[in-house]
Formats: structure tokens, C-alpha cells, sequence
């Protein structure tokens, strides 16, 4: 556990932790803040920020932090106005005074040498960003699996660098696992409206350098029915899955391009994802494009040219089974 003469002795680089809640579940908030102040790495500063909460008052989530972290130097203020978790971690990088940043959820548990571990990958100047796999806990805390493969079939992970494609169409990095240089989140910032802040920092990593994964979890990662990255979670109709899939895709690449090197990769994704658009529009001229560079997403280039035309009921259907798989 750190100490405050640990603090003052230590010749480690600074880890400002960075955490933004919202309607917390208080018992897990505090499982998380235990974990923190229990970490082995040395040196170490806490900054929180409520996203302003309805259902739990900021009184009650400032003294459950105020209780439980002793030794780690901490702030703790609230959003005038509910900003999302993108502005809400915006706002926390900017109170980061450390050489290094670790993202943190307010429901989840870390490994007590989770971020010595992680800063040894740091030693490379080409690490933009060191994570790990994690072991899935359920709402009780009870393990559901050994790694998150096991629970999201289609979650690969990956390491080293010439990521970019991979994520591009898919994020692995878990941004609660994740260790990163203060400057590089620094100069990724505003985040993208359209892309969670982790996806997007691991997709700026891809370009400008690597990605280091641990060679084990690192975080007990609790999956639940409030997880911000419930697979198909908001879908349910056809005109859920057009929203919140295809014109989602479409416009997080028509604001992201101009924010990272043009290449053919990305034009050609562009194309990908416009004539999806167009095809659920019912333009049946771009099914060309789609399976031109339907290895993109096979998955999803297969499901969509099958399903966009069969009818509602059908296609709610199959999004139920999709949901039971993964």
C-alpha cells in the first residue's frame, strides 16, 4: 500500500489516476477505490469528477471517496451540467499533473501491482499505450472468466504496432487496463463526438507508435447491464441497428479524417461505410462496394447485404440470436 514517505522518496514518475463517475453503484465504487489505494507503484495522484449524478447526491460520493483514499493525494469536484464520459475525461486530462495517465471506471477492481506492471512497458519510447486483458467479474464480484474472449466471442487482442487497420473496424484496448504518456493523451485531445475516448486514443496509438499488451489481466472487470460496452446494447429494431451501427460508423470516419494520416486503408474504409449508409437507404447500386471490401468486416458485411431488405420482424429476430452468441 502507498505511504505518504513513499510519496516524498520515490524517484518514480507521477500516475495521476483519472476517474469519471455517474450514478455510481457506491458498493463498487469503493471495491475500486480500495483497489487503488492499494496499489504497489509508489507515486501516484487521484482526480475525480461526478458527471453530474441524479440518482446518487455528489455529497455522498465525495465522503465515500474522502473515507476510503488515506494516503493517495486526490480532487474531487462535480459538472455543472451531465457532459458525458468523452467532455467529463477531457476535463480530468486536464487536471492530470503527471508524466502518465491511467483511465479508471468507477465499477471495476485492479490488480494490486496493475500499474508497476504496466509502467515497465513504458521503458520503450515507442509504447504510446501499455493493457492488459482482463478476469470478468459479474454484479456479486464472483469470476465469470478468465479473460473477456471468453464472454465477447469476437474481442481479439493484439500487440506491437501496424494496428491501425484492426482498429479501425474493432477497439481491443480496454480503457480501464490501460497506462499512456500524459503528452500523447494530451495532444489526442478534444476526443471525437462520434468514437469513446478509448477507442480513439488507441487508434492515435496505432499511427504513432505501438501498443504493449501485459502478458496477463490486470483488472477485475465487472460486466453488467449498465456497461457502456454492451454489445448491440441499444439495438433492437432495424432502425436501432441503422443509428447506432451503420450511420454511427459512417460519421465517426467523416469527423475523424484531417485528425489522422490519410492513407489507402482509410479511403477505402470510407467508401465501405458510405455504401452500407446507402444500401440501408435502399440504394441497391453500392452492394458492388460492400462486397469489394466486405473483408474489412465479413461479419458484418454478410449480415447487412442479407438482412437490410428482409423484413422487421425477421431481422429483430436475428438480432436477439447475434446478442445470445456473443
Amino acid at each position: 500500500m502507498a505511504n505518504p514517505n513513499d510519496l516524498e522518496a520515490s524517484p518514480k514518475p507521477l500516475i495521476s489516476i483519472i476517474m469519471a463517475v455517474y450514478n455510481p453503484n457506491m458498493e463498487w465504487l469503493q471495491k475500486q477505490l480500495n483497489s487503488i489505494e492499494q496499489q504497489d507503484y509508489p507515486n501516484l495522484e487521484l482526480h475525480v469528477i461526478d458527471d453530474c449524478s441524479e440518482e446518487i447526491s455528489f455529497g455522498k460520493i465525495k465522503a465515500c471517496i474522502e473515507e476510503t483514499v488515506a494516503f493517495i493525494p486526490h480532487s474531487i469536484e462535480r459538472n455543472s451540467e451531465n457532459l458525458g464520459s468523452n467532455r467529463t475525461f477531457e476535463k480530468l486530462v486536464g487536471k492530470a499533473v503527471g508524466e502518465y495517465i491511467a483511465f479508471c471506471d468507477q465499477d471495476d477492481v485492479w490488480m494490486a501491482d496493475k500499474l508497476t506492471c504496466l509502467m515497465r512497458y513504458m521503458n520503450d519510447e515507442k509504447v504510446q499505450i501499455a493493457c492488459s486483458d482482463v478476469i470478468v467479474i459479474d454484479e456479486k464480484g464472483e469470476k465469470c472468466a478468465d479473460s473477456l474472449t471468453d464472454v465477447r466471442k469476437r474481442h481479439k487482442f493484439y500487440t506491437g504496432e501496424g494496428l491501425f487497420r484492426r482498429i479501425l473496424f474493432r477497439n481491443f484496448v480496454i480503457g480501464c487496463t490501460t497506462l499512456m504518456r500524459t503528452s500523447f493523451v494530451q495532444e489526442s485531445v478534444p476526443f471525437p463526438d462520434n468514437i469513446v475516448h478509448d477507442h480513439w486514443l488507441a487508434l492515435i496509438a496505432s499511427v504513432q507508435g505501438e501498443i504493449a499488451l501485459s502478458d496477463h489481466p490486470l483488472v477485475f472487470y465487472r460486466i453488467h447491464d449498465t456497461n457502456q460496452t454492451n454489445i448491440m446494447a441499444n439495438i433492437i429494431t432495424k432502425q436501432d441497428y441503422i443509428d447506432h451501427s451503420i450511420n454511427l460508423y459512417y460519421n465517426r470516419l467523416e469527423e475523424i479524417q484531417g485528425r489522422i494520416p490519410k492513407s489507402d486503408i482509410f479511403t477505402q474504409t470510407q467508401v465501405w461505410a458510405r455504401a452500407r449508409k446507402m444500401y440501408a437507404e435502399g440504394e441497391m447500386g453500392v452492394v458492388r462496394d460492400i462486397w469489394k471490401y466486405r473483408n474489412f468486416n465479413i461479419s458484418t458485411s454478410l449480415f447487412e447485404l442479407i438482412m437490410m431488405h428482409m423484413p422487421d420482424k425477421i431481422f429483430t429476430l436475428a438480432v436477439k440470436v447475434i446478442k445470445n452468441r456473443l
